[in-house]
């Protein structure tokens, strides 16, 4: 899977998904072990905490900024990741992919 259609995959959830978070730990970890696709990664889709642990060095500013929107920054740069996604931690994760590309 690429990273955009991952980014796809996260704008276009519904909520939290395990099968998705095990694809972003694939990406944001590399390859990972059986344990993982059987529900053991971090909660991505669902927890915001899981999620602020995943964004990237230099990447500073953050916000989740209203009930499904979120934004990425790094300090001094004018290229800010917005994103609106179905849930706030939806709209970070997807947000922090956005940055990571």
């Amino acid at each position: 899977m690429t990273l955009p259609d991952l980014i796809a995959r996260v704008e276009a959830a519904e909520g939290a998904d395990r099968k998705l978070d095990a694809e972003v730990a694939d990406f944001v970890l590399g390859p990972v072990k059986p344990p993982y696709r059987r529900g053991h990664c971090e909660k991505y889709t669902a927890d915001l905490n899981a999620v602020v642990a995943m964004i990237p060095d230099g990447y500073s500013r953050w916000a989740v900024t209203g009930r499904n929107s979120a934004t990425v920054g790094r300090p001094g740069d004018p290229k800010t990741e917005w994103v609106f996604a179905s849930t706030p931690a939806l709209a970070l994760l997807a947000a922090c992919l956005r940055a990571r590309g």
